[in-house]
């Protein structure tokens, strides 16, 4: 698709902007939960013995690698 002079004239970049800033609230709270699972929920998980606290953990580990999908830091992140 090939963008004429008036077309990008008339942009609304007001709309392009209130996305972006949508998008930092969304990356941010989706930051603040993948903290949540791998600082305290999956660290609280390693020292628990049992199938239940293994299945528990390994999902946990599953969320907390989706969030790669979401959020800009999650590879820098990640736990090993």
């Amino acid at each position: 698709m090939t963008l004429t002079w008036q077309q990008l004239r008339d942009l609304k970049t007001q709309e392009f902007t209130e996305a972006a800033t949508a998008w930092v609230d969304v990356s941010t709270r989706a930051d603040a939960g993948r903290t949540r699972i791998s600082v305290e929920m999956i660290k609280a998980l390693e020292s628990e013995k049992g199938i239940s606290a293994t299945a528990a953990y390994e999902r946990l580990r599953r969320v907390d690698r989706n969030f790669d999908f979401i959020t800009p830091s999650a590879a820098s992140s990640a736990p090993p």
